[in-house]
């Protein structure tokens, strides 16, 4: 039994410094967003970490190179700050939880590059993944994809060839021979040591069913407008995130109560959000508009009675439509919780 536990003390530490790693990641690439924001005037509203990292703000005063920065501040910071830890890397260190914490950095940090690498050369041929912070950049900056692309390459090969200077891999032996010893076959202790970690990680990650979750395959061509009944069962602060990759027409969410009265409202090209909205208990209605041209936004904003929009904002929603090669189909992904 003593075994058993000296191996699961082993892996819980390992997947606690995952953990650790991931949180202390958001916490610098939702960092590197903020202080640009700041950067800018703006008021950070909320600052989430972990799998669903991001920050809500307002009243930035973005410049076209402003916005762009802010887009890669995220990957920036983190990097930034990783080649640095690096400096100081020390191979002959004898914590093998040391070298795994810097193994798991290098990992990450390698792989958000990546997405620099590789989006931008995706977009060359297909729309690139909506709501990614490269996607964004790309968006914005007068800047050729390929270049975007091969200083990433640089950056990446630079961290990649200080973290083989500084010997981190050259232990990778060592290290696994610290967690576990293998033999013919897999102890039974290992074993056992693994099934407990994964059993207190569903409990610890587990959460309450979503009072509303789906995924709407939209063909805007065929269905103008959807709509779904669901209902609250306890007055509480809900969370809502809202997921939409779609190209070349606007989409309008809303959410309203029995009686009709507007709960929730948001519409754009695409979302990929998470927002609080307070709800009381009863029944409600999600609303799904769909809208591929001009002459169907002001028609729909007249008939929604929405405020009227200033003319900047509407020369924006207008420009959406300028896509011709959208086919109007997307997946929309809604989750209340």
């Amino acid at each position: 039994m003593n075994k058993v536990f000296t191996e699961l003390k082993k892996i819980l530490v390992i997947v606690l410094l995952v953990i650790v790693i991931l949180y202390v990641y958001t916490f610098l690439h939702e960092g590197g967003h903020a202080l640009t924001v700041l950067l800018y005037g703006g008021d950070i509203n909320s600052f989430v970490l972990g799998l669903k990292a991001h920050i809500s703000y307002d009243n930035a005063n973005f410049t076209v190179s402003g916005e762009a920065l802010n887009q890669m501040a995220g990957t920036a910071l983190p990097v930034l700050i990783g080649m640095v830890m690096f400096i100081f890397y020390n191979k002959k260190n004898k914590a093998y939880i040391y070298h795994i914490g810097y193994i798991l950095t290098a990992a990450m940090l390698t792989g958000s590059l990546l997405s620099w690498v590789f989006i931008p050369i995706i977009s060359l041929f297909q729309m690139p993944p909506q709501g990614d912070d490269v996607t964004k950049f790309l968006n914005i900056a007068d800047v050729n994809p390929i270049y975007v692309s091969l200083i990433a390459l640089l950056v990446m090969s630079g961290l990649v060839y200080l973290i083989l200077k500084k010997g981190l891999f050259e232990n990778v032996k060592w290290i696994y021979g610290s967690i576990y010893k293998p033999g013919k076959v897999l102890s039974k202790s290992f074993i056992c040591a693994v099934v407990i970690a994964a059993c207190l990680l569903m409990i610890l990650f587990v959460r309450n069913k979503p009072i509303l979750e789906r995924s709407f395959d939209i063909n805007a061509t065929i269905e103008k407008q959807e709509k779904i009944d669901f209902k609250i069962q306890k007055d509480k602060v809900y969370q809502l995130e809202l997921d939409l990759e779609a190209q070349g027409f606007i989409t309008d969410v809303r959410i309203l109560d029995e009686n009709g009265n507007l709960i929730y409202q948001n519409f754009g090209e695409w979302f990929f959000l998470t927002t609080n909205i307070e709800l009381s208990k009863g029944s409600y209605t999600l609303e799904l508009s769909y809208l591929t041209d001009k002459e169907a936004l002001k028609q729909h904003l007249e008939d929604m009675e929405y405020e009227q929009l200033d003319l900047e904002t509407m020369t924006l929603l207008e420009k959406i439509y300028e896509n011709t090669g959208s086919n109007y189909a997307a997946t929309l992904k809604v989750k209340l919780s």
